[in-house]
């Protein structure tokens, strides 16, 4: 009995310290995000309805899923240009286009 105990006791103890180690793993990722790529392009915004629906920039150099599109922008097929920065570090419900965090857009 005593040997479950120290056993159990031993499973834990990694258990937590695991988990502490894992934790402190969630400050690199806010270093992903400061650290994405800066783009700059032309492109329009897109309503796509897909998944309930939402807001795109279809653009020569590819597809992106704004962040934060202002919504004054949240207009169909509006004509912008913009300046964003890429967040690989993001995973989005919809899969359409890369996250993007928009720095600029006129």
């Amino acid at each position: 009995m005593a040997r479950v105990r120290m056993l159990l006791a031993v499973v834990l103890c990694c258990g937590v310290i695991g988990g502490c180690v894992g934790a402190g793993s969630g400050s690199a990722g806010s270093k992903s995000r400061a650290g994405g790529e800066i783009i700059s392009g032309q492109g329009q915004v897109r309503h796509i309805e897909l998944e309930g629906g939402f807001w795109g920039i279809v653009a020569a150099s590819g597809k992106y899923e704004p962040m934060n599109l202002p919504a004054e922008f949240q207009v169909n097929k509006r004509d912008v240009v913009f300046k964003a920065r890429l967040r690989p570090d993001v995973k989005t419900f919809h899969m359409w286009g890369k996250p993007i965090e928009i720095l600029e857009i006129k």
